[in-house]
């Protein structure tokens, strides 16, 4: 997921985008990251990650995140995106694990 400038971008493709399995194709697709840009890549275990209702975090809460926190640092994102999770989750056992990079261009 790309956030530029206040707007979304799906980055999609085909196989697994994020993970380590063997014997898998990959397909292979650019995107040109701008000064400010910030880049999510996710498993579902942050979007899937449920509360003591079983509602799911969801992509609209990831998304919320990503944008309050967007002028830090991407490991001040990644922190936010954990703790929001795990404030979510309140304790909850989840059925998958977290995976998440962060990446944000910078001019320094």
């Amino acid at each position: 997921m790309l956030y530029r400038g206040g707007e979304w971008r799906r980055l999609d493709a085909e196989g697994v985008i994020l993970g380590v399995t063997e014997e898998f194709s990959f397909e292979q697709r650019e995107v040109v990251l701008r000064e400010a840009d910030v880049l999510a890549l996710y498993t579902d275990g942050v979007t899937e990650a449920m509360d003591t209702q079983e509602e799911l975090f969801g992509e609209g809460r990831l998304k919320q995140v990503i944008a309050t926190n967007a002028r830090a640092s991407s490991e001040e994102i990644a922190h936010a995106i954990v703790q929001a999770v795990t404030e979510f989750a309140a304790g909850e056992s989840q059925h998958d694990d977290i995976t998440l990079v962060v990446l944000k261009l910078t001019s320094e």
